[in-house]
């Protein structure tokens, strides 16, 4: 299980919840529309979207 996907379970969306850190993944989401895209990176925004954080 990727380090994203354990984050991901940890979270419940019950309380107020603040995720930072450099996760090192590349998405032009945040960078160059040009990135190659990491398919994690999709996997933690599908993630942030669905328990409604803005990133």
């Amino acid at each position: 299980m990727s380090a994203v996907a354990r984050l991901t379970n940890l979270l419940t969306g019950n309380n107020d919840e603040l995720v930072l850190g450099d996760f090192n993944l590349h998405h032009p989401m945040w960078g160059d529309p040009e990135t190659i895209t990491d398919n994690i990176a999709d996997d933690l925004i599908n993630d942030m979207e669905e328990r409604r954080f803005g990133l």
